[in-house]
């Protein structure tokens, strides 16, 4: 019988391995690999075990294929009491992604790319984690708008310390670019016009500006956040990030103790060197407020955000102060709240307690999350400038073989399709001026254990240790899940220009005869205000149904199928005479294997 296990098990793991599907990759329109699919309870602690190797095989009605694999591992030595080593790696082949350089020479175009994989500790008090990590700022379930997951691991330093367990303390670290360049220690300001010189002096001679400091900068974002608990289903929390462009580890920034949002009143006393690891000015700075309430079953909990924070900005509507804001609000119900307070029937009641529903409304402003003019703070994975229209931003040759900057070529429909994607955001996954809803109904045999959100706080564990631990023999879940979501204008991210939303931009440059204003001429006011969704550019359903259940178990290892079915409509210029609207869907299918 151990010996027909054992050839079992082998075999198992054979053809995992030789099918390699894996159903639940994320991608937006443009491919972006890594992305953290958001569709509810459904992806919460997905199977009974840590680590899986898994792959899938999808098919969709738009000519689109994709065959893919992962490989999950989760460590805990015992020897090493409270540390763990995760390792995640990803690797798919889609048949409508453009590939080049290695992925297309050495891997026929499939791209590798890592997932979570990290090390840290845990204990009761205070525990840390390091490395590749997907990172959340609030309990939402579909969306987070201070920090999202949705963009997939980033390089970061996460850790919480619970004070008492009425408070704790939570900070991030975000690598989202480690700096590429020296540190620089030129003069303590920046010199500005230095910049329109050398474009004018060196473009031709040098095929790029050559400013003081050349270099690709490093991109990071801090968040520091106090969760407040009066009672046990109870908590508030307060958060502040600095998103910021220069080296990774700011003096000011990286204290914890210091304020971002005080820091960044006084930046003009202290000695700014642009792009360095001094630099203050160039950041943006984001204040927060978050809840959740609840207990047994059900919850209630929200999330306000308010971009570029200083005291200037609460004059809401103000002509010359356009406030950046967005706002989260949700619920969730599961079926153990009735099962504990109501004498079921025992069939009814194993039905009902692991029945949930939840919902979640999300929507964020105009001009939040783009600060500065030189795609410095665009919320994104990638430089998407050079990755999707690289001939306005590459050097060409002339005749004479010398090099030039191209021509500017206006933008073709696709490429503004891009400008306003559905992207690989940091914050709210589907940017600035938009609004999403979602709601999904489900059945889980593991809703008991299944955590209320992503963000891991260590009050939330203490409160979670207490619990009774009722670990199904065997998982079934199975959900339905629908998300409307709107995009609106002013969504430029590709080129988030400083001047589109900041107050200190004057709009009357030239006088009435074209002539440029000088001194206090140039001075003026902005008509930007803060605005949600007016005009509507794009409207998306999606619908999809998700089932898991284990089909073997054999010794430790847990053998699982999965599918999903993927249902989406999205219409341009909704509610105008140009309205068309496009329909596709797409199947998944794939095996799991857990140890």
């Amino acid at each position: 019988m151990k010996k027909n296990r054992k050839i079992s098990f082998i075999i198992s793991m054979l053809f995992c391995s030789i099918i390699s599907i894996y159903p639940l990759t994320e991608y937006n329109e443009y491919l972006d690999s890594g992305l953290v699919e958001k569709n509810g309870t459904f992806g919460l602690n997905p199977y009974l075990t840590p680590s899986f190797i898994s792959g899938f095989i999808s098919f969709a009605t738009d000519d689109y294929f994709e065959i893919g694999a992962r490989l999950k591992v989760h460590y805990s030595p015992k020897e090493l009491k409270g540390f763990f080593f995760n390792g995640e790696m990803i690797m798919s082949n889609v048949s409508v992604r453009q590939t080049g350089g290695d992925a297309a020479a050495w891997w026929n175009g499939t791209i590798p790319w890592w997932g979570e994989t990290n090390f840290g500790f845990e204990s009761r008090w205070f525990d840390f984690k390091f490395g590749y990590q997907n990172m959340v700022s609030s309990t939402g379930i579909y969306n987070n708008l201070m920090l999202d997951d949705y963009s997939g691991a980033f390089l970061g330093y996460k850790s919480n310390l619970a004070i008492t367990k009425f408070f704790d303390f939570q900070i991030i670290m975000n690598f989202i670019r480690i700096h590429q360049g020296p540190w620089y220690t030129g003069n303590a300001s920046y010199e500005w016009d230095y910049i329109y010189d050398s474009i004018k002096e060196h473009r031709d001679e040098y095929g790029s500006i050559n400013t003081k400091y050349e270099a690709k900068y490093g991109k990071t974002l801090y968040m520091h956040k106090i969760n407040i608990r009066p009672a046990p289903w109870i908590r508030f929390g307060l958060q502040e990030s600095v998103y910021f462009l220069g080296e990774n580890f700011n003096p000011y920034f990286i204290n914890p103790f210091f304020l971002y949002f005080a820091t960044g009143m006084i930046a003009s006393e202290l000695e700014d060197k642009y792009g360095s690891s001094s630099n203050v000015g160039a950041n943006d700075i984001k204040i927060g407020l978050d809840f959740s309430v609840g207990f047994d079953g059900w919850r209630v909990f929200g999330e306000m955000m308010i971009d570029d924070a200083n005291g200037e900005y609460l004059k809401f509507q103000q002509p010359d102060h356009p406030d950046r804001v967005a706002f989260m609000i949700g619920a969730e119900l599961r079926g153990y709240l009735f099962d504990k307070y109501l004498p079921l029937p025992r069939k009814v009641s194993n039905i009902i307690k692991n029945l949930y529903i939840n919902f979640e409304m999300a929507t964020i402003s105009r001009y939040c999350f783009s600060r500065d003019d030189n795609y410095n703070y665009e919320y994104v994975r990638e430089e998407y400038p050079y990755k999707y229209y690289p001939a306005n931003y590459a050097l060409v040759k002339n005749e004479d073989g010398s090099l030039k900057y191209p021509d500017y070529i206006e933008y073709t429909e696709e490429m503004s399709r891009r400008i306003n994607r559905i992207g690989n955001f940091i914050g709210y996954k589907y940017g600035s001026n938009s609004d999403s809803f979602d709601i999904a109904i489900g059945w889980r045999s593991d809703l008991y254990n299944v955590k209320d959100s992503r963000a891991d706080y260590i009050t939330d564990r203490y409160y979670e240790h207490l619990k009774e631990n009722k670990k199904p023999d065997r998982l079934l879940k199975m959900q339905l899940h629908y998300q409307h979501y709107r995009l609106g204008t002013d969504r430029d991210v590709v080129l988030p220009f400083y001047m589109n939303e900041h107050f200190y931009y004057n709009l009357n440059l030239y006088d009435e005869n074209g002539n440029p204003l000088t001194g206090e001429d140039a001075k003026g006011g902005t008509d930007l205000r803060t605005g949600f969704i007016d005009t509507v550019l794009l409207a998306g359903d999606i619908l999809d149904f998700n089932i898991y259940t284990d089909l073997f178990h054999f010794n430790r290892a847990i053998m699982g199928l999965e599918m999903k079915h993927v249902f989406m409509w999205e219409t341009t210029l909704p509610n105008t005479n140009d309205s068309q609207t496009t329909f596709n869907y797409k199947f998944d299918i794939g095996i799991i294997i857990g140890f």
